[in-house]
């Protein structure tokens, strides 16, 4: 196949695959998370991925990974689900798996000249405490205590942009990484504004606490405020790992590791290879053991301790009368 033919193969491909079709046929159904145009799935191109953060605009051949800050067209998908960086190897795969036909076996979708990329444009942050909506959020995650005490989260508002430049506000809690980037969390979903990264906080001792996502942190910082001190990494993404394993390397004063990943296949890969770098680190997942994660274990116990309509310690009649 000359350069010519590739080319010709390569626009087909963009012209005709459906990224659901495509997805659907490697294994991967769409939740029933929708968004406008948006069809949500869980990850294909992350291990952990309990929460559906993986965005698919069809009618524009765009999806974006919220997890990792990733997002493209067909052929960018295929580069990482057949994990090659050549694209005549991508195209062989899924033309594979139209059985060589791709022009008769995608789903139609509409044409369109140009695949665009979200722009998400950070307008304030704020200190916790002057949006009632971002409080709310914060507490049914059960870490208000330890979201004022670590210091850590913000109040953000930024604008989505879309392909006609048009603009929409919206707000959420989030974090700054090590790249003066945003993480953004709140009930309806998540980004990453700006680059990806980790997030690293200097402690007051030689021990570091490692987690995957900023409520673990926090929910572990409710149990025991002594974290406080500790050195800390949050990944933001598995695609962080290397990076926070070369950080750790080149530390001289971090002596202690204790890593608090899901106790799911991709937390289990995540300490297997942590240990394998830097064997003396501890798994600390026995901590919420019987549950996905930290904040799972939390929010449990709250929602146990939390009584119920018919467990109240009131009279029924004035339960009856309250409006």
């Amino acid at each position: 196949m000359n350069i010519e033919e590739l080319r010709e193969r390569i626009k087909e491909i963009k012209d005709s695959v459906s990224l659901v079709d495509f997805l659907t046929k490697l294994g991967y159904e769409p939740t029933s998370k929708k968004s406008g145009h948006e069809r949500f799935f869980l990850s294909p191109i992350r291990d952990s991925d309990s929460d559906p953060s993986f965005s698919v605009n069809d009618s524009k051949g765009f999806w974006y990974d919220h997890g990792s800050g990733q997002g493209g067209n067909v052929i960018d998908l295929g580069k990482l689900v057949f994990k090659t960086n050549s694209i005549p190897k991508v195209v062989e795969e899924i033309e594979k798996l139209y059985n060589g036909h791709p022009s008769f076996s995608f789903s139609q979708r509409e044409l369109v000249p140009k695949v665009y990329t979200p722009k998400h444009e950070i307008v304030n942050v704020k200190d916790l405490g002057h949006n009632a909506a971002i409080t709310y959020y914060i507490a049914s995650r059960g870490v208000i205590n330890a979201a004022i005490s670590s210091k850590l989260l913000k109040e953000v508002y930024y604008d989505h942009i879309d392909d006609k430049g048009s603009k929409k506000r919206y707000f959420g809690v989030g974090w700054q990484n090590a790249s003066d980037g945003y993480d953004v969390r709140s009930k309806y979903g998540k980004i990453c504004i700006a680059k990806k990264d980790l997030l690293f906080k200097e402690g007051s001792n030689s021990k570091i606490s490692i987690f995957e996502g900023m409520f673990n942190y926090l929910s572990a910082l409710e149990k025991d405020p002594s974290l406080n001190k500790n050195n800390l990494i949050v990944l933001n993404s598995l695609s962080m790992v290397n990076r926070a394993i070369t950080l750790i390397k080149a530390s001289g004063s971090i002596r202690d590791i204790d890593l608090y990943f899901d106790n799911g296949s991709g937390g289990r890969k995540m300490t297997a290879e942590f240990q394998k770098q830097l064997p003396h680190a501890v798994d600390r997942s026995y901590l919420y053991r019987g549950y996905d994660d930290y904040n799972d274990m939390l929010k449990a116990e709250i929602s146990h301790r939390t009584p119920k309509p018919w467990q109240s310690n009131e009279p029924e009649r004035n339960s009856q009368h309250t409006r």
